[in-house]
């Protein structure tokens, strides 16, 4: 009987750790996905928040236009870097959500 009790704590002690790593696992996608949500909507926040505070909206605009091939060349890598972060979060719920061989 004792190693029958034995191998019942085994069991849930397995189980319990299991269930951790499920929950930790959970965590990081929903962490990863507010850090995409951030990175996504961060170019289009500033530039609204540059036109609003400014009293000349029309001369914030004239200069955002001026910097043209460098907006452009943060906004790409920006949208890469958000790009990237998509494909992780797809490959992480897609890991944990079929079945594989350990």
């Amino acid at each position: 009987m004792d190693e029958g009790k034995e191998f019942e704590g085994y069991l849930n002690a397995e189980y319990r750790h299991i269930a951790e790593a499920h929950f930790r696992t959970i965590e990081a996608i929903s962490s990863f996905f507010r850090y995409y949500l951030l990175i996504m909507s961060l170019p289009i926040t500033l530039l609204a928040l540059a036109i609003g505070i400014s009293s000349q909206s029309d001369k914030v605009l004239e200069a955002i236009f001026s910097l043209g091939p460098l907006l452009s060349a943060v906004l790409f890598v920006i949208s890469m870097v958000g790009f990237g972060m998509l494909l992780y979060i797809i490959n992480l719920r897609m890991y944990f959500a079929l079945p594989h061989a350990t």
